[in-house]
């Protein structure tokens, strides 16, 4: 049975009084939980609208989905770059960055999270 993922997210550029580090979890299935707005703004188990959702799937893989009607996003590694596709789950791999808007971010995956809890500094 897959368990949530333990990941932060980078913030590329920070704005002041901003943190440039956000711990998060990503639970498994598209329930409401790590979602990224239109602005690349992390949310936690809403039900606003969404660019992006990161979620992990059966098979234990961290997933970036952007549901129909999300703003563009971009996937980027190793110099290379996906236009993510609306409705089609794209695996997210330690140090991808996701650029949604003028937001950059970078994802680091830390393995399985010891607890579900809200995003935090």
């Amino acid at each position: 049975m897959p368990k949530p993922m333990a990941i932060c997210i980078e913030n590329l550029d920070p704005k002041p009084r901003e943190p440039r580090y956000l711990r998060c979890v990503a639970v498994v299935g598209r329930a409401p939980g790590l979602r990224l707005d239109m602005k690349g703004t992390v949310l936690w188990k809403s039900d606003d609208p969404s660019a992006c959702e990161l979620w992990v799937s059966a098979d234990e893989r961290l997933i970036l989905f952007r549901p129909e009607g999300g703003v563009p996003a971009t996937l980027r590694r190793a110099g290379r770059s996906l236009d993510v596709p609306c409705g089609k789950p794209v695996v997210v791999i330690d140090q991808d960055q996701v650029d949604i808007g003028h937001r950059r971010l970078r994802i680091h995956v830390h393995g399985y999270a010891q607890a579900v809890a809200a995003p935090s500094p």
